[in-house]
């Protein structure tokens, strides 16, 4: 029996990995999306994801999820962080600190300056970032 496609022709785990690279642009992270369970080292998910970018079917819909993305998301974006703006104004003034923290580290993560590796650390409190399949997901 062969792997089950979808209707772009895509098994599953391609469609995963599409997805994830246009979210992200990061061959690695996008690999990850398609091996969830994957425990081979993050130089290997690199390499393995740059050679599933140079299928001529995942380049073709990573390109048509680009076009989509650029059509809807980037009024969506730029509305989002204004709104992560505006909570973190508010978590600012009603001395909240930590939901102001996490509206930062939400914009943080939606403009793309966060990897999910990356450890910060705000005023003694370590935060770890943390993406799954779920994060680049496109609904």
């Amino acid at each position: 029996m062969g792997k089950r496609r979808n209707y772009t022709g895509l098994t599953p785990a391609e469609e995963a990995f599409c997805v994830a690279y246009a979210r992200t642009g990061n061959a690695r992270i996008a690999y990850e999306a398609m091996h969830p369970t994957s425990t081979a080292k993050p130089e290997s998910k690199r390499v393995n994801g740059y050679q599933t970018l140079q299928r001529t079917h995942i380049a073709l819909r990573i390109e048509q999820l680009r076009a989509v993305v650029a059509e809807n998301g980037r009024t969506t974006v730029l509305s989002l962080l204004k709104e992560l703006d505006e909570a973190r104004e508010l978590a600012m003034e009603i001395e909240q600190p930590a939901a102001a923290v996490t509206a930062s580290m939400s914009k943080a993560r939606l403009a793309g300056f966060l990897k999910p590796e990356d450890k910060l650390h705000l005023g003694g409190v370590s935060v770890n970032v943390m993406l799954t399949a779920a994060d680049v997901s496109v609904c």
